[in-house]
């Protein structure tokens, strides 16, 4: 087990940082659009390694014993006591606002069928 003894506060997370955050930690990336580290810590804007470290102590949170870190802020434990009882159903649907899933399937859509996403207009 390691322990961070310094915190360089680089990244101020947010809620919705780390609710992200904890989501792929627990499930991974299979079903949101953001796949690799570096595209997830260039989504929060922070740095891949950050993205770790904060995966590491959702995991200690969690119970696990190896590739973990002890010095998770009070935010980190708030998020995984809201969020670790949902469902994956329930926790998906909460990121995919988060990370603008429909949005982005949505424009995927469009240009696979040969239009520009940006000349199209919802109608509601």
């Amino acid at each position: 087990m390691l322990k961070r003894t310094l915190t360089l506060g680089l990244h101020h997370w947010t809620d919705n940082d780390l609710i992200l955050n904890f989501y792929v930690t627990k499930f991974g990336t299979r079903y949101i659009h953001l796949k690799t580290e570096e595209e997830l810590s260039k989504f929060i804007g922070t740095t891949p390694c950050s993205f770790t470290k904060q995966q590491m102590n959702f995991r200690y949170l969690m119970g696990c014993k190896s590739n973990v870190l002890t010095d998770y802020s009070k935010l980190q434990k708030l998020v995984f006591e809201m969020f670790d009882e949902i469902s994956f159903y329930e926790f998906h649907q909460i990121v995919k606002k988060i990370v603008g899933q429909d949005e982005y399937e949505r424009n995927k859509f469009f240009v696979e069928n040969g239009y520009n996403p940006e000349r199209m207009i919802m109608i509601s």
